[in-house]
C-alpha cells in the first residue's frame, strides 16, 4: 500500500484479501492502513499500520493515526 503515498491520501484496507493495491508482507495481515507523511507539500514518508484482524481499525482509530501521522510527519522534516 505504500505505492499510493504518491497520491497522499490516506489509504484502508479492511480486508487486505480484497484490496488490488495490497502487496503481502506479512502473511497474518487481514487489515492494514496507510497515511502519507506530508510536511510543506512535500512526501516525506509513510506511516503504516496492519493488524490480524478483519476491519480493525475503527473511525476513532483512523482519526487518531491520521492526527499522529502529521506530527511524524513534523518531526521526520526536523530530523
Amino acid at each position: 500500500m505504500c505505492s499510493l503515498a504518491g497520491t497522499r491520501q490516506m489509504r484502508y484496507a479492511p480486508d487486505v484479501m480484497l484490496d488490488p493495491y495490497y502487496i503481502a508482507c506479512e502473511k497474518h495481515t487481514k487489515s492494514e492502513v496507510a497515511f502519507p507523511l506530508v510536511v510543506d507539500h512535500r512526501l516525506v514518508g509513510v506511516l503504516s499500520a496492519s493488524h490480524h484482524e478483519l476491519d480493525a481499525f475503527s473511525s476513532d482509530q483512523l482519526q487518531i493515526l491520521q492526527v499522529l501521522s502529521g506530527h511524524i510527519a513534523v518531526a521526520v522534516r526536523n530530523a
